[in-house]
């Protein structure tokens, strides 16, 4: 007898899926030709160079901890929190510390509140073991611990009806994505003293726990909202909160590459005021050594275009007006870059008041109530440079107006001036600005992504459009090209996935998301195909890797290009299928709709229970089984759509999960729990499944179902009424002709149908139905 069930298909947003779609990320892990064939990043190691991270976020937990039943207090066979419970002493009641607490989502992007309303997509689970109503971490657990903290689980919804049934478990999260972190000359490991390193706080920790949420994040469930795009790389982190200058810098990152072999260094850390930007910095020579090396760069563009902040002239004289406006600002600089080895600028700044200065470099003099600083140097790449601070002496505002930087030369030749503004207040956003010339939005890439051989990301909005319609290039995305025009940007990424949000300083127990944006949400994207490329052909080198990402790159309505690279598009939209596999990404199939059937067959002292799928007849159907239920999976994915589980009389409980494939793509699953009757040891009769031609119901899960064709979006699928047939078996989806015969049901008796070779076998009902009976 087979146990059938109706599905529907949520709707639930899932942002990093939009973005794996978009990017093809998904189809490149869905190349199969089974399941999870394609590369996920196994193997891979990534550095992150950024500020810091929140370690304890759930985000960066890999759920290998196991699966765990649950106890359903309350009897409505779904899991609810603050009610039902986990039995951590096996006592078969629920204390007070062992009461499933909600890690509830909340979206500061969006504004979405966490509203205490249990979404297994998106939301978490901990118990609160002391009873404070938050999750405690770090402090009074150990490297040892699971979680770092009080336990922690992801609720498993095995086919994705955004509900946990009976029959599914909860995962247990334990081990740390996060190999190592290093913080100056300390350096805290995954296994030795991780939980150790520095605390964080909400400000130090935002940029790279959403960058790193959006590369690897999350855990492969099918069914879950927020995931990293190569969620199995392992990720180090190289701290930049205690650098002090480029030898820092360039000592993190060998560290990384050096002692903890990293493959591919994220670079989430730009700047421009004061430097070269012809790729001849000292950093960046070491960027393409280690590139040679065989390590890959991936470096954001910057986000300056849009600032207002770039201006050139070649006129004579070049006079560079700008606006410092009013606000706590103290003081602004102004670096000047040309290209003529003959031409030695002569300037003067004039200030609001039209008084005058004359800049004389390499010193320090006195302007009104300012100190002007100027250095003059060359670079190695060629470029000359002048550069200027203006400071108060009397720390107020230097003098809120229009300024003018005017200059002159001695070439006969004209000459090219570029001239860059800073000041405290922001980095991106316009404040300090140019008036005349007007801004230029081109040649604002940033370091590092100046350097020769690092990968330059721009980004395009994509599912959440700042100021431009999604696909089209953000107008803040630095531009080139380099200042000595030979270098631009390679590649263009969406910058707009959901990544974790950190929360150190939020007084409650909620689980944050929010979007980066900018070329730092764009760069990451790019790092998971670079990740997904490195796993399927180990033996490629940076430079062919950045040449197979510039020649799949894609071109539409947006990339309105006639000669590449474009200093916004570079080549073109990542297409990490195509960089791969040289070829258009398959869709993704619909999601199937399927229920699972058991049925028990006697043996010598044992009882199997056989668990099938029913009704595979989608094409090229796979599944993968669980066959205890304990998160590690006992098989890989084949074509075997039912599992015999052996039972004895010590042990006559059975659960298992399944997940269901079509070629390369997962596109549904179940789980199924229950105990078989005493009567199946012994060669005789059984417990019946139902009583006088009754019916009755009890939950099943089953695969889930979705015809958007694109990566799941959270829920899809639903658990729904598993029936048990009295006399006359139901037609529902071919549940009567399960095993070959008729089903008959007799006042007391089981379910059961005879085989040619008479083997007795017996429909069951399953655990929910079992508790219903023991409580009536």
């Amino acid at each position: 007898m087979g146990w059938e069930v109706q599905v529907g298909a949520p709707d639930v947003g899932a942002p990093t899926h939009t973005t794996g779609t978009e990017a093809g990320t998904w189809a490149v892990e869905a190349h199969g030709p089974m399941p999870l064939d394609g590369p996920t990043g196994r193997g891979i190691k990534v550095m992150s160079l950024d500020e810091t991270i929140d370690l304890f976020h759930p985000h960066f937990f890999r759920a290998d901890g196991g699966a765990h039943p649950w106890i359903d207090v309350d009897g409505d066979e779904i899991l609810t929190p603050g009610v039902d419970g986990i039995d951590l002493n096996a006592d078969l009641e629920i204390e007070g510390h062992e009461v499933i607490a909600l890690l509830d989502h909340a979206n500061t992007t969006t504004g979405a509140p966490a509203d205490g309303a249990f979404d297994p997509s998106v939301d978490y689970l901990y118990l609160d073991l002391d009873g404070n109503g938050l999750r405690d971490r770090g402090v009074g657990f150990d490297e040892s611990t699971p979680g770092y903290g009080e336990p922690m689980y992801l609720p498993d919804d095995a086919n994705g009806d955004g509900t946990i049934d009976v029959h599914e478990r909860v995962l247990l999260l334990s081990t740390s994505k996060i190999a190592a972190f290093r913080q100056g000359e300390e350096v805290w490991r995954r296994g030795v003293d991780l939980i150790e390193m520095p605390a964080f706080s909400y400000n130090t920790a935002w940029h790279g726990t959403t960058t790193v949420g959006i590369l690897a994040g999350g855990q492969d469930r099918l069914f879950r909202s927020h995931r990293g795009l190569a969620g199995d790389v392992d990720i180090v982190m190289g701290s930049r909160l205690t650098w002090s200058g480029w030898a820092d810098y360039i000592e993190t990152y060998a560290w990384g590459i050096q002692e903890e072999a990293v493959d591919v260094v994220l670079h989430e850390y730009n700047t421009y005021s004061g430097h070269e930007l012809d790729g001849s910095l000292l950093a960046e020579a070491a960027i393409d050594e280690s590139s040679d090396a065989g390590v890959v760069h991936v470096c954001t563009a910057g986000n300056l275009a849009a600032s207002e902040r770039h201006a050139q002239t070649s006129a004579m004289p070049a006079a560079f007006q700008f606006l410092v406006p009013a606000g706590p600002l103290t003081f602004f600089r102004i670096t000047l870059h040309w290209r003529d080895p003959v031409a030695e600028l002569q300037c003067v700044l004039r200030n609001p008041q039209e008084q005058e200065h004359a800049l004389v470099p390499n010193t320090v003099q006195a302007f009104g109530t300012n100190n002007v600083a100027v250095e003059r140097f060359n670079s190695l790449g060629g470029t000359s440079l002048l550069f200027m601070e203006v400071t108060s002496t009397i720390a107020q505002h230097p003098g809120v107006g229009a300024w003018t930087l005017e200059c002159t030369h001695g070439s006969a030749e004209p000459v090219t001036v570029h001239a860059y503004l800073r000041d405290p207040m922001t980095f991106w956003d316009t404040f300090t600005r140019f008036l005349q010339p007007a801004p230029d939005p081109t040649t604002t890439i940033c370091v590092p992504a100046t350097a020769n051989s690092c990968v330059s990301v721009g980004g395009y909005e994509f599912q959440e459009p700042w100021t431009v319609p999604a696909g089209e290039l953000g107008p803040w995305s630095s531009r080139g090209p380099r200042i000595d025009g030979g270098r631009t940007i390679d590649i263009a990424a969406p910058r707009d996935a959901y990544g974790p949000e950190p929360s150190p300083d939020k007084p409650d127990s909620s689980v944050y998301y929010t979007m980066p944006g900018g070329t730092s949400g764009a760069a990451p994207v790019v790092v998971a195909a670079v990740a997904q490329l490195l796993e399927a052909e180990p033996g490629l080198t940076s430079a062919q890797i950045r040449d197979r990402l510039r020649a799949s790159a894609g071109v539409d309505e947006f990339v309105d290009v006639v000669d590449f690279p474009d200093d916004g598009w570079g080549y073109g939209k990542l297409r990490a299928y195509q960089a791969l596999y040289d070829a258009d990404p398959p869709a993704r199939p619909d999601f199937v709709t399927r229920g699972l059937d058991v049925e028990l067959q006697e043996g010598d002292g044992t009882c199997t229970a056989v668990v099938r799928v029913l009704d595979v007849d989608w094409p090229s159907p796979t599944f993968r089984w669980d066959d205890d239920y304990d998160g590690t999976w006992d098989t890989e994915f084949a074509a075997t759509h039912e599992r015999p589980i052996v039972l004895t009389p010590d042990d006559p409980t059975y659960a298992v999960r399944v997940e269901f494939g079509r070629e390369g793509w997962r596109v549904g699953g179940g789980a199924v729990t229950g105990e078989v009757p005493a009567s199946c040891f012994m060669g005789g009769g059984s417990e019946s499944s139902s009583s006088g031609g009754s019916s009755e119901t009890g939950d099943v899960v089953t695969g889930g179902s979705n015809t958007s064709g694109d990566e799941p979006t959270g829920s899809a699928g639903t658990g729904g009424a598993m029936t048990s047939t009295g006399a006359g078996a139901s037609d529902t989806a071919g549940a009567s002709d399960t095993a070959g015969g008729n089903d008959a049901v007799d006042d007391g008796g089981c379910g059961c149908t005879t085989t040619p070779a008479s083997a007795a076998w017996w429909s069951i009902v399953l655990l929910a139905l079992r508790r219903r009976r023991q409580s009536a």
